[in-house]
């Protein structure tokens, strides 16, 4: 967590717009020491979206070559994928 918020600083002075850098908190709701909660009061910042722990889909996707979309569509990692790209679409549509 601490290198997130190191990384947050330097990316949000290096494009000069804090504002444009989007946190986005991965393996959410493995078995963590920490949650989406606790990364959001560390880095001090809000979480744009949140993709699922799903290292079944994941490792599979890996080792067939195929990306998760098309190896595990209906998977709630490839769903939230889908969500996130459509979110950002869609923010860069109407900016």
């Amino acid at each position: 967590i601490h290198n997130t918020k190191s990384l947050l600083h330097l990316a949000g002075e290096s494009i000069g717009e804090v504002q444009r850098v989007k946190l986005v908190a991965n393996r959410v709701g493995g078995r963590t020491e920490f949650g989406p909660a606790d990364l959001r009061t560390a880095t001090g910042s809000e979480i744009y979206h949140q993709l699922p722990e799903d290292l079944a889909n994941a490792a599979g996707s890996l080792n067939s070559g195929r990306p998760l979309v098309l190896e595990a569509p209906n998977s709630a990692l490839a769903k939230s994928l889908v969500g996130l790209a459509d979110k950002m679409t869609q923010e860069l549509a109407t900016s």
